[in-house]
C-alpha cells in the first residue's frame, strides 16, 4: 500500500480538475470469514470526480466510505507461492469474488454472496466501458481487464526486472482521466460538493440532423442497465432534447460485429404506428477490440463488440405496469398491428416480451396505445421469414416459440428460419403471462404459476414441455380463479381463441418437420405454409382482440353507470338523513361534482 500510494502521489498529476482525487484504501479481504482461508490483501482505489459519488449506503458527505459507486479499480495482493498453484481462470474469478469481502468490511454492510462486484460496478457506474484490476505478488504483476466482450489477462511480469511496468499499471488504474479508467467521456455528471452525490448530468449525442448536441439527463429516473457484464450491456438513459424540450431515451448497446445495427431497422420502421421512433443514431462509439493489445489473440467464444447509441422518442411505462384491462389489451393489440406492418417492410422482431411492449402516451389513439421497442435481435425477412435459420440463443427464453426452442435439438434438421408466426406465438405467451400471472393491476399471483415459471428454465426441453402442454390442453382453469374474478369472460375468450389458433399453427409446423421429404421439399413446404397464413393469422388475431376490447368497454361502461347510480342514491340518502340534534343539516350551496 505504501509503494502504490507513493506512485499515485508522485506521478498522478496531469490536468486534474477540482474535486478529482484517487486514494489507495487497504483492507484484509478475508473479513474474518472462516471459509476464507487464503491469505491476501485487496487495495481499492477510492475515487472522487465527475463519474464517482458517495455510496447510497453512506451518510451524505461522508467521503470515507467505499462502495460500487466510487471504486475506480481494485488491486489484489497474494503471495507468489499461492499464485503458482492457481489457474488463470481462478485468479480472474478471484478478483470478481473477493471485492465482495472488501466492500463489506469498509462500508460495514453484509452483502449477499450472489452479488457480482464487477457487475455491480458496471451497473452503478453506468457509463463504464471497461474495468481493469491488478494481481500483484512480491515478485510480479499482471493486469486483468473486463469488458462487454469478456476478459483478458496479461502474463505475469517481474517488476523487479522491469519496475516501470508496475508504475505504468498503477497509473493506469488510478488515472485522473476517466476515459483511461474505462468511463465514457460523452457522459458527464455534476457532483454536489456537500453531499458527494450526482445532482445533474449530460450526454453528448447526435440530434435529428446528425449534429452532436448535449442532452440533459433526467437524474430523477435511474437508467436501465442490463445486469450481466458480457453481452449487449444495454443501458437506457432518460434525457431531454435541448431543441424541442421533449423527453427522449438514449440507448447504448454493445452489438457483436455480425449483427446488423439496430438503427438500420429503426430507420426502416419510421412512420409505423406502434413502433418506437428513432431520432438519431451513432453506430460506432467504441469497440472492445480497441481496449485490447494490438497483438491480442482471442480465445474461443470471444466476440468483438461495437458500442452503438440511438436516440429515441420517449414512451410510457412497460405493459407490466398496467392499470386496467382495457389499457393492457389495447396495447397488445396495437403492438401486434405494428408487428404486422414491420413484417410487410421485411423486418422480423425476434424478441417479443413483456419488457419490449410499452404503453403509448396517455390518451393515445388506436395504433399508438402499445409501442414495440428493442430491435437488437431483429432480422431481415422475405414473405414473413427471416433470411437465416432460427437461433435458440436469440430472444427472451420465457417467450420463445416452440419452433425456436426445437432448434436446439440436433435431430431437428434442417433448422427452419425464424418467421412471423414465431413472434405471434411469443405474443401469446406475453398475453398468458399478463392474464395468468396477475390477479389485478399491481398484484402478482404468488408464487408464479409453474405453468409460466418453467418457461424460463435454462434446459430447453423443460422450458418447451409446458408450452407444448399449454398448446395441447390449455391451462387448468380451476387453478386461476382470478381470471373470472378480475379479467372476465372477454379476456378468457381472447386467450383461448389465440391459444387455439397458435396451437393449430404449432401442429402444422410439427407435421412439416416430420414429413418424409427431402430438405429442399421441406423448406418449400415451410415457406408455403408461412406465406399462406400471413394475412389470415393477423386478421383472425386482430378480430379476437377487437371483440374482447368491445366487450371490456361495454362492461366498464355498465360498471361506471352502476357506480354512478349508487353514488347518487347514497348522496340523496345523506341529504335526507336528520342530524343528531333532530334538525336538518345545512346543505351545501354548490352542487356535488359528479364523478368522471
Amino acid at each position: 500500500m505504501s509503494i502504490i500510494s507513493r506512485i499515485v502521489d508522485e506521478f498522478s498529476h496531469g490536468c486534474a480538475e477540482d474535486g478529482v482525487t484517487r486514494e489507495v484504501v487497504c483492507t484484509d479481504f478475508s473479513g474474518g470469514d472462516p471459509e476464507r482461508t487464503n491469505p491476501g490483501i485487496c487495495l481499492c482505489i477510492r475515487a472522487t470526480g465527475p463519474s464517482f459519488e458517495i455510496p447510497p449506503t453512506a451518510p451524505a458527505g461522508d467521503s470515507e466510505h467505499v462502495g460500487y459507486t466510487n471504486a475506480a479499480s481494485i488491486i489484489l495482493v497474494k503471495p507468489e507461492a499461492e499464485i503458482a498453484t492457481e489457474s488463470d481462470y481462478k485468479q480472474a474469478t478471484a478478483l470478481v469474488s473477493d471485492l465482495r469481502y472488501v466492500i463489506s468490511i469498509i462500508i460495514r454492510v453484509l452483502l449477499s454472496i450472489l452479488i457480482h462486484p464487477h457487475r455491480q460496478i458496471f451497473a452503478q457506474q453506468p457509463n463504464r466501458n471497461f474495468i481493469r484490476s491488478l494481481i500483484v505478488t512480491e515478485k510480479s504483476v499482471r493486469l486483468a481487464h473486463y469488458d462487454r466482450g469478456g476478459m483478458y489477462l496479461t502474463p505475469f511480469i517481474n517488476f523487479h526486472d522491469n519496475p516501470s511496468i508496475l508504475i505504468h499499471f498503477v497509473l493506469g488504474l488510478t488515472s485522473r482521466d476517466e476515459a483511461l479508467l474505462g468511463l465514457d467521456a460523452a457522459i458527464q455528471w455534476t457532483i454536489d460538493p456537500d453531499t458527494g452525490r450526482k445532482v445533474a448530468g449530460t450526454l453528448r449525442a447526435p440530434n435529428v440532423r446528425g449534429e452532436m448536441v448535449v442532452y440533459t439527463l433526467n437524474v430523477e429516473k435511474s437508467p436501465f442497465v442490463r445486469p450481466s457484464i458480457v453481452g449487449r450491456g444495454t443501458t437506457c438513459w432518460h434525457a431531454t432534447d435541448p431543441e424541442t424540450g421533449k423527453g427522449v431515451v438514449i440507448k447504448d448497446i454493445w452489438r457483436s460485429t455480425d449483427r446488423t445495427p439496430e438503427s438500420e431497422f429503426l430507420v426502416d420502421a419510421r412512420g409505423i404506428p406502434g413502433v418506437v421512433q428513432i431520432i438519431s443514431h451513432q453506430d460506432d462509439c467504441a469497440s472492445t477490440a480497441a481496449f485490447r493489445p494490438i497483438d491480442f489473440k482471442a480465445g474461443a467464444g470471444y466476440q468483438n463488440r461495437i458500442k452503438a447509441r440511438v436516440v429515441l422518442e420517449e414512451c410510457a411505462e412497460p405493459i407490466w405496469n398496467f392499470t386496467s384491462r382495457y389499457q393492457v389489451i389495447s396495447a397488445l393489440r396495437d403492438a401486434i398491428s405494428a408487428h404486422r406492418k414491420l413484417v410487410k417492410r421485411g423486418i422480423i422482431h425476434r424478441d417479443i416480451s413483456t419488457q419490449n411492449v410499452l404503453f403509448g402516451h396517455p390518451d393515445a389513439p388506436e395504433g399508438l396505445r402499445g409501442i414495440l421497442i428493442d430491435f437488437d435481435m431483429a432480422m431481415r425477412a422475405e414473405s414473413g421469414m427471416s433470411l437465416d435459420e432460427v437461433d435458440p440463443n436469440t430472444g427472451t427464453r420465457t417467450y420463445q416459440s416452440i419452433s425456436v426452442l426445437l432448434a436446439d435439438d440436433p435431430l431437428n434438421d434442417p433448422i427452419p428460419p425464424h418467421d412471423y408466426l414465431d413472434d405471434l406465438e411469443s405474443f401469446l405467451y406475453v398475453l398468458c403471462h399478463i392474464l395468468l400471472g396477475f390477479k389485478r393491476p399491481g398484484e402478482l399471483v404468488e408464487p408464479t404459476p409453474r405453468l409460466i415459471s418453467v418457461w424460463d428454465d435454462p434446459d430447453v426441453r423443460t422450458a418447451m414441455t409446458n408450452k407444448v402442454v399449454l398448446m395441447a390442453e390449455g391451462y387448468p382453469v380451476y387453478k386461476f380463479p382470478h381470471i373470472k374474478e378480475y379479467w372476465g369472460n372477454s379476456c378468457k375468450e381472447l386467450l383461448e381463441g389465440m391459444r387455439a389458433h397458435i396451437s393449430n399453427i404449432v401442429r402444422q409446423k410439427s407435421k412439416i418437420r416430420a414429413a418424409e421429404v427431402s430438405t429442399d421439399e421441406r423448406f418449400d413446404l415451410w415457406s408455403a405454409f408461412v406465406e399462406k397464413n400471413l394475412e389470415s393469422s393477423y386478421d383472425y388475431i386482430d378480430s379476437l382482440f377487437r371483440t374482447a376490447l368491445a366487450e371490456i368497454a361495454s362492461e366498464d361502461a355498465k360498471e361506471a353507470m352502476q357506480t354512478h347510480a349508487e353514488s347518487q342514491t347514497s348522496t340523496r340518502a345523506d341529504r335526507k338523513r336528520p342530524s343528531e340534534d333532530g334538525t336538518q343539516p345545512m346543505l351545501p350551496r354548490k352542487r356535488t361534482r359528479r364523478r368522471a
